[in-house]
């Protein structure tokens, strides 16, 4: 009870007004194909409670219209828990956040001290408590926005995947979608069927294996998915990648907006199929076919 008072509190005082806006709506973008959905996608920060008394920052991106406001016509929407690399800001990940954004779900990425989740596990979930909290709170800017009993998936790019995986263990999200990345701890996956996973990764990704993910894929019971990128290698999912990281990376084959709009098309069928329980998703991830992708079942 204290820690929802205290997210609440913390929410409350952030800004009421329309979010900033990222994507400007367009009737004319239908989301297939991995494109942008027809939503606007606008963002704005809160900070919320973790722990005993660590203040947590974080973004939310939100479907809106063309003044930034959230579509309270269209919500509650389901909500993509993000977390990002291990030394990488999560505002090199924007792009993810604000494509998922148009397609109709809220995106909930939270700051780690050092950029570094696996040491704040619990800062992801504290996040979504208090997107949780605002929504419930007159005139808030995310007033609607999720339902406290809505579809959660969470999200995460190499480190990032890690703790993505904890916290859908431990929260009992509705899936998860490891980018890049592979479970640490196999061993706590065993009891698990319950739930759709996805792994992602770039063909030419040079610091996550074909070995290492065969190993976690491996682990996973229930209904899963791993696709290969073609001509993508690990910091193509990042923004502004750094030539420090690039030197110890796999050179990619393809344009960047090429293989990003082939793994979008994954991403896009996983998120329809998870959190909206769409037909046409599920048979597409348990049968289909993506273009420029390797996939495995």
């Amino acid at each position: 009870m204290l820690f929802a008072l205290t997210a609440l509190t913390l929410t409350a005082c952030t800004p009421t007004g329309p979010g900033a806006i990222a994507v400007a709506p367009s009737a004319a973008r239908d989301g297939t194909n991995g494109g942008d959905g027809p939503f606007g996608a606008a963002r704005t920060t809160l900070a919320t409670q973790a722990r005993v008394n660590e203040r947590v920052s974080f973004d939310v991106t939100f479907p809106c219209d063309a003044t930034g406001a959230l579509r309270r016509d269209r919500g509650p929407f389901a909500t993509v828990v993000f977390v990002s690399g291990g030394l990488v800001a999560p505002e090199r990940y924007r792009w993810i956040a604000e494509h998922i954004a148009t397609r109709g779900f809220v995106v909930v990425s939270s700051a780690y001290v050092l950029n570094l989740a696996l040491f704040q596990a619990d800062n992801a979930h504290a996040a979504l408590r208090a997107v949780r909290d605002a929504a419930t709170v007159p005139g808030h800017t995310l007033e609607g926005a999720v339902s406290p009993t809505g579809r959660v998936i969470a999200v995460g790019h190499s480190l990032g995947g890690i703790v993505a995986t904890y916290q859908w263990l431990d929260h009992r999200y509705n899936g998860v979608a490891l980018i890049a990345s592979y479970p640490a701890d196999t061993s706590r996956l065993l009891g698990d069927d319950t739930t759709r996973t996805l792994f992602i990764s770039g063909a030419e990704d040079g610091l996550v294996t074909r070995a290492d993910l065969d190993r976690g894929f491996g682990a996973f019971r229930g209904r899963k998915l791993l696709a290969l990128v073609d001509g993508m290698n690990h910091f193509d999912w990042t923004d502004q990648a750094q030539p420090s990281e690039l030197a110890r990376d796999g050179t990619p084959t393809r344009p960047q907006a090429a293989s990003r709009r082939d793994a979008l098309r994954v991403i896009d069928a996983f998120t329809d199929a998870v959190l909206n329980q769409d037909p046409a998703a599920v048979t597409q991830l348990d049968t289909g076919t993506f273009s420029g992708v390797t996939v495995q079942r």
